[in-house]
């Protein structure tokens, strides 16, 4: 783990994402990260209560990690009813950035999300694409001409 941290703080990397990694073991990956730039980004899904939230929130550097679907990623438009809902209980119990991910794939998921929180991640749209050979060079232009 020391040589990992080490090697993402000889880039550019301010932030940590380890989807599987509970908070209750966070303590094994902050010691790490301590002398660096790098935040270690809590994920926090619609199914999390609002004390769990604020445990889960409470000393986060960087941003929140609002996931957008229940499940595994890339799977687009399948948003529960009450996820607005739970972007603005986020936004009330932090004060760094809510940024929407997991389902977003498209121009009009970028959209939606960017009016609700602070910004979008998008994933496994990437990925897939480039691992297909198809050009995306079109959707993250307009996704990021959209966060402007």
């Amino acid at each position: 783990m020391e040589n990992f941290v080490k090697g993402l703080a000889d880039t550019a990397v301010k932030g940590l994402i380890i989807p599987d990694l509970p908070h209750e073991h966070a303590n094994f990956v902050e010691p790490f990260l301590a002398d660096t730039d790098i935040a270690l980004i809590p994920l926090v899904s619609l199914t999390t209560g609002l004390e769990r939230q604020k445990e889960l929130i409470d000393g986060a550097e960087g941003f929140v990690y609002a996931v957008a679907i229940n499940g595994v990623t890339g799977k687009s438009g399948n948003y529960r009813a009450d996820l607005d809902k739970h972007l603005a209980q986020l936004h009330r119990v932090t004060d760094i950035p809510v940024l929407t991910g997991f389902g977003v794939s498209s121009q009009a998921d970028v959209e939606r999300f960017n009016a609700v929180s602070d910004g979008v991640i998008v994933g496994s749209k990437i990925v897939k694409a480039l691992h297909q050979g198809e050009p995306i060079q079109d959707f993250i232009k307009q996704a990021v001409a959209y966060q402007k």
